[in-house]
């Protein structure tokens, strides 16, 4: 059963039913970082979300590459990744294994912090109702990219038997930022302050 992920309209992007605020707020350099990949290979979008904490506010940036003539470039994306870790502390970088997994024990072999996560339902359900939690209480913001925007308000809520994820819904429009985005604020928000481990884990 599929419901709308979003919820009232307004100025700013709104899910969840409540806004997803826009904030002038910048990403600080040198600061402890989050990153969530939601990899495609093929027609959908590969997405990249930054997450922050700065005084208790999630400030997210995301990164949406297109598909070139229906194939992604994946050393773009991994290029990309690079190029964040020499911006910011990034603590890890969160990646559905589907088509990301060879990059990804690429980044682990040279020092990153690669976790996976994949996207079941067990890790999905309570990542969405966390993502969720953060929008309500208004401790989520972005710069108002509108590709950002599309996404998260394109995503649907999935019901499960033990909670719900979310899904592209009946419109099949994209929602991978959406998805890099939970599992960004998902690691921002449970991992322990302890100095990032170079190498590859699964959550």
């Amino acid at each position: 059963r599929h419901t709308r992920f979003r919820g009232v309209t307004g100025v700013q992007t709104c899910a969840l039913p409540i806004c997803f605020p826009v904030t002038i707020s910048r990403l600080v350099d040198g600061a402890r970082t989050w990153i969530g990949v939601d990899m495609a290979l093929k027609r959908d979008t590969t997405a990249a979300v930054l997450v922050q904490n700065q005084d208790g506010v999630l400030v997210t940036r995301a990164k949406i590459w297109l598909p070139d003539g229906g194939v992604l470039d994946v050393a773009a994306v991994e290029s990309w990744l690079r190029e964040m870790a020499q911006l910011y502390d990034v603590q890890e970088i969160a990646y559905d294994p589907a088509f990301f997994q060879r990059t990804a024990e690429a980044l682990a072999e040279d020092g990153f912090p690669m976790v996976e996560f994949p996207q079941s339902p067990q890790r999905m359900v309570p990542a969405c109702g966390h993502l969720y939690e953060m929008i309500v209480n208004q401790r989520l913001a972005y710069d108002g990219n509108p590709l950002f925007s599309d996404q998260v308000l394109s995503a649907a809520q999935r019901v499960k038997d033990n909670g719900w994820t979310l899904s592209k819904g009946k419109s099949k429009r994209k929602i991978d930022a959406v998805i890099a985005l939970a599992m960004a604020v998902d690691r921002a928000t449970t991992t322990p302050a302890d100095e990032p481990t170079p190498g590859f884990f699964v959550v």
